[in-house]
């Protein structure tokens, strides 16, 4: 049975009519544009689902954020805007270029005015019409406003702010107009007022940071005191990249005799933060921590993010733990695992890098507990169990990365499967519980559809077979290097509100699953853990079901804004650091060009930097003949060297105005 979504403020879309011309409400799911002429709004009642606008005649006079009223998609008409409810001030706002006069034409004119277009940053969003006068059309006018009324404060040659960006400020969009009317308040820097290199980026995915960086109003009083467990004599320690600070999760292990203790830790964010506070809104409405290569983005203030919340060695932190009783020989779990409050003393913070050597050294040995090092391999031990039972015999293949490396990841396994199954058991225990069956947000993923999956194979059959031949025989030097193409994407969505809602985590083999690990670093672990809190303590649950409904329409558009962001900055990060010195990358030929002498190429480890293939302009070595077929190749970029490995022959190609340096080129067979 699924519940009966209760009719609020924050209503549902849901048809007024029921005719050929229907027409859609939405007040809970805000319009979200994809691009100047194309977005999508999702229907309460099929929070899956998203009802799609394409065009800009359909998508009208609307800006991302705002509250609209849609007519659904007939036979003869697509679906389309028909009304703004409420407007998102925000959204008309924003950073823009000038762009370029075609001289080639005469000149937009309206009256006694010159019209020139700014173009947003913000790729999602439409051009707006500034208007000029034409006695003084080489000059900008700045605009500033006092008691609703626009007056100029000053004007600038063009020629002064030609590398400028200009902060767009929309006052108005009249029928007829193809374009909304603005006026410039302020010129920019393309580094922004704080000449920060990222500020064109964070303004064009509209990341904000947080303005309380010297919150200093967090209660200390801890209400679960009494119930809170003195963890701090057991061995825990905290496994994450080099330089992190703020670190939300631990595991401990303790010797129990017959058996050992291993617990998970998350910094218990939610006794600090109550809802609805400032200190809660500021956090929702950034959504996440972003990692961009350089300095984080903090959710939270970075004084608390990377100080009072975080579980940094040698001090006692409050943690919500999931403490779990395990047989020692084969690693089985004895009994169910219990959620509690606790408090805990980390003993040392490792890098990914330390860990692995430490179970490089140590996992064929006999398990110890006596020392740090020996519960880092317990943990490795357990983890390991748990992946085998979680994936079967698929649990080798693991996806490379830029941080993990064929035969160099044990660490991250650890830590992933560690977190997915506090994850996992977060869900489930709150999923059967009867206070949160029905507010738990869930992170669902649909099978593949048989359709894409018959395409893929059309396309693909011949490279199924690639495979390599291990130096080592170490079955963790298995590379899953055929990327996962026919998956859907995964979804945010309330428990039990949908029959999607019980279709569980396809790719990760889980079901019920969410996301519980990280609330210092995303807000809807900070909403898990609040249910958590609600589930050890017996208590009322702080939100109602639209909220949490609310709260899935809102993350999903977020992470993944979130998550083209990070990886466009890491890019730039990336770019900067290889100015100083350049790095080897592995990647494979996708497409030859050899009248362009250019080849398209992919990067199967460098996901999150080269998401897209890049082209390369090459020359062929004089000492041998070129091979510009089509066909798989491997490539290791070095300081000046491109060399391509094929199944017969070795050949070398080099970028063309560098100087030849000899580089190593890795054996492989391809079968």
């Amino acid at each position: 049975m699924f519940d009966q979504h209760p009719v609020s403020k924050l209503q549902a879309i849901r048809p007024r009519k029921k005719n050929t011309n229907l027409v859609w409400t939405s007040t809970s799911s805000k319009l979200v544009k994809e691009s100047h002429n194309r977005g999508y709004v999702v229907p309460f009642h099929k929070p899956t689902e998203r009802v799609h606008i394409q065009g800009r005649s359909n998508i009208g006079k609307a800006f991302t954020g705002d509250e609209v009223v849609i007519q659904a998609a007939t036979k003869e008409q697509s679906a389309r805007v028909v009304g703004v409810i409420k407007e998102n001030q925000s959204a008309r706002e924003l950073v823009c270029f000038l762009e370029e006069q075609d001289h080639s034409r005469p000149p937009a004119t309206s009256g006694p005015f010159v019209k020139r277009m700014m173009i947003p940053i913000n790729k999602s969003a439409t051009k707006i019409a500034i208007l000029i006068k034409k006695d003084r059309r080489n000059f900008l006018p700045i605009w500033e406003q006092n008691d609703e009324q626009w007056t100029i404060a000053r004007c600038q040659h063009f020629n002064e702010i030609r590398d400028k960006v200009f902060l767009v400020q929309v006052i108005g969009w009249k029928d007829g107009c193809f374009y909304p009317l603005g006026k410039v308040t302020d010129v920019l820097s393309s580094r922004g007022p704080f000449n920060d290199r990222l500020w064109l980026l964070k303004e064009e995915f509209g990341v904000k940071e947080t303005t309380l960086d010297t919150y200093v109003d967090l209660p200390d009083k801890d209400e679960n005191s009494e119930k809170r467990q003195n963890k701090t004599n057991e061995i825990a320690f905290t496994i994450d990249p080099e330089r992190s600070k703020d670190l939300d999760d631990a595991i401990s292990v303790g010797d129990a005799g017959t058996h050992y203790e291993l617990g998970i830790h998350i910094a218990d964010v939610a006794s600090y933060v109550r809802p609805g506070d400032e200190l809660d809104r500021d956090a929702e409405e950034q959504g996440s921590t972003q990692y961009t290569g350089e300095e984080p983005i903090h959710m939270f203030p970075k004084s608390l993010s990377t100080g009072r919340f975080s579980l940094l060695p040698h001090q006692d932190r409050r943690a919500v733990s999931l403490m779990i009783q395990v047989e020692k020989e084969t690693h089985r779990i004895l009994e169910a695992p219990t959620f509690q409050f606790s408090v805990i003393r980390s003993k040392r913070q490792f890098t990914y890098e330390e860990a692995e050597d430490i179970i490089n050294q140590r996992y064929r040995d006999p398990p110890a507990y006596s020392t740090v090092e020996d519960c880092v391999t317990v943990a490795y031990h357990f983890a390991k169990a748990q992946r085998k039972l979680r994936l079967a015999s698929d649990w080798p293949y693991y996806q490379s990365d830029d941080d993990r490396l064929p035969g160099k990841r044990k660490a991250h396994q650890m830590i992933e499967e560690i977190s997915l199954f506090f994850n996992s058991h977060a869900a489930k225990y709150l999923c059967e519980s009867t206070k949160a069956r029905y507010y738990t947000p869930l992170r669902c993923q649909s099978g593949p559809e048989p359709e894409r999956v018959e395409k893929f194979k059309d396309k693909c059959g011949p490279l199924l077979q690639l495979s390599f031949a291990l130096r080592d025989n170490d079955e963790d030097k298995l590379v899953d290097l055929v990327l996962q193409r026919c998956h859907s994407k995964a979804y945010y969505i309330r428990s039990n509100s949908t029959v999607e809602a019980k279709h569980g985590h396809y790719s990760l083999r889980l079901n019920p699953y969410s996301q519980a690990s990280s609330p210092i670093r995303r807000y809807m672990d900070l909403v898990l853990q609040r249910l958590l809190h609600s589930f050890i303590c017996d208590s009322a649950v702080p939100y109602t079901r639209t909220d949490i409904t609310d709260l899935c329409h809102q993350f999903e558009p977020n992470a993944k804004k979130d998550k083209q962001f990070e990886q466009k900055a890491q890019q730039i990060s990336y770019a900067v650091s290889t100015k100083k010195q350049s790095a080897p990358k592995l990647a494979f030929a996708v497409s030859v060009e050899p009248e362009d002498e250019s080849l398209k190429v992919t990067f199967p480890f460098n996901r999150n930097i080269f998401h897209s293939p890049l082209s390369i302009l090459i020359t062929v070595s004089e000492t041998c003949d070129p091979i510009l077929s089509s066909g798989i190749y491997l490539f290791i970029f070095g300081n000046y060297e491109i060399r391509v490995v094929t199944i017969k022959t070795i050949k070398s190609y080099f970028p063309k105005n560098k100087k030849v340096k000899p580089f190593p080129c890795v054996e492989i067979l391809v079968q």
